[in-house]
């Protein structure tokens, strides 16, 4: 993702092998499994993700990359040679783990501990896998696209579709529950739009029972539901009672970090504080490289908002898109706790309306909160 439009053959493929990176997850998972280390994949991602926006920096500004056809070609495919690693990985775990607990009661691996670690562990492939989900979800394609309702399913998310075509049709919506108001926690805003998403698939009248299968969303919402539900009869099969908490423990995460993803990236950037906000559909982009290839590009979440059949190959970084003053790693922590939230964020956001076509970035660094201060210090005459 750069303005290398003329970069040659070779340095092309070297570009675009970034994006292998996107399978870190669930292949750490495949070692983790093999290795009976159910904390690996938790640590891996904690301590190296921050590190690695260090080493990689971040996402120059200026047009995507002009892929030649054959590197194009390779990345559109990348996200479903993706789902096959990732039901590979969860696959071996369901083989592999639950063999080591059959005599110990169905407890994981003989331990609370490593009970936890795994459920952690895969709610992080879980919730990774709802980029590549996320990108299949906007493909052309409608077997494209059940696939990706295949893999939110599976992920615990079989609302996904529907959340996000609703996501796109009420842009800038605070009224709606669709972008967070400058006032809401995340607690607030996340259980409420979640509760909204529950009541409209899931009621009498909800999305779930119409008869028409074709109308948008709805066979997307049953293949998801019906992937959410078979995944829980396997980890049920697999593991027993231990099995189902793990599963039903990691779709809960996962359907909590949707939300928290949300609030993330359009906390003050709806109607009750920007005036444009239903046309610009404004989005806090993280401009880190290497998230941007962990997620398929969903962290340069403004530009997927004005253009999003785009597929994540061709998004670049949007000159005028605001900056959030951390990765967002650091900033689900932050979230958590409301009065941090808004010191940390509110001088960001002061700083992006008063300065659009100049949004800071972290570049190297884990966090550019300090940079934000003597921006929006007043002035002393």
């Amino acid at each position: 993702m750069s303005d290398g439009g003329d970069l040659s053959a070779g340095k092309q493929w070297l570009s675009a092998a970034g994006q292998l990176f996107a399978f870190l997850p669930p292949l750490v998972l495949l070692v983790a499994t093999t290795y009976r280390q159910p904390w690996l994949l938790f640590g891996v991602v904690f301590l190296v993700v921050p590190a690695a926006r260090w080493a990689f920096g971040a996402v120059p500004a200026g047009a995507p990359t002009l892929w030649s056809e054959p590197v194009a070609v390779s990345l559109h495919a990348l996200p479903t040679v993706y789902v096959l690693v990732l039901f590979a990985a969860v696959l071996q775990w369901l083989v592999v783990i639950p063999v080591d607990s059959v005599s110990i009661g169905g407890a994981v691996d003989g331990s609370i501990g490593a009970a936890v670690g795994w459920t952690l562990s895969l709610w992080l492939v879980m919730v990774f896998a709802t980029c590549a989900a996320h990108e299949l979800l906007h493909r052309r394609t409608r077997a494209q696209r059940l696939l990706g309702s295949v893999v939110a399913g599976v992920a615990g998310y079989p609302l996904m579709a529907y959340d996000h075509g609703r996501h796109h049709r009420l842009a800038g919506n605070t009224r709606l529950t669709e972008w967070p108001a400058v006032d809401d926690s995340f607690v607030s805003f996340g259980s409420r739009r979640l509760q909204r998403l529950v009541r409209e698939c899931f009621a009498a009248n909800g999305l779930l029972y119409r008869r028409d299968w074709y109308s948008p969303g709805v066979l997307e919402l049953r293949v998801g539901v019906a992937a959410t539900s078979l995944t829980l009869l396997a980890f049920t099969v697999a593991a027993g009672w231990m099995g189902a908490v793990i599963y039903a423990t990691v779709a809960a995460l996962v359907c909590a970090s949707q939300q928290l993803i949300t609030y993330l990236q359009h906390w003050g950037l709806g109607d009750d504080s920007v005036e444009n906000a239903g046309t610009g559909e404004w989005a806090w982009e993280d401009d880190c490289r290497f998230l941007a290839w962990l997620t398929f590009g969903l962290s340069l979440h403004q530009t997927h908002h004005r253009d999003a059949s785009r597929p994540y190959y061709r998004i670049g970084l949007t000159g005028d898109a605001p900056r959030p003053p951390a990765g967002y790693l650091f900033l689900m922590f932050v979230a958590l706790a409301p009065p941090l939230w808004r010191r940390v964020m509110m001088p960001a956001l002061t700083h992006w309306k008063a300065n659009p076509a100049e949004p800071l970035s972290a570049g190297r660094r884990l966090v550019c909160v300090a940079a934000y201060k003597p921006l929006v210090r007043p002035r002393r005459d």
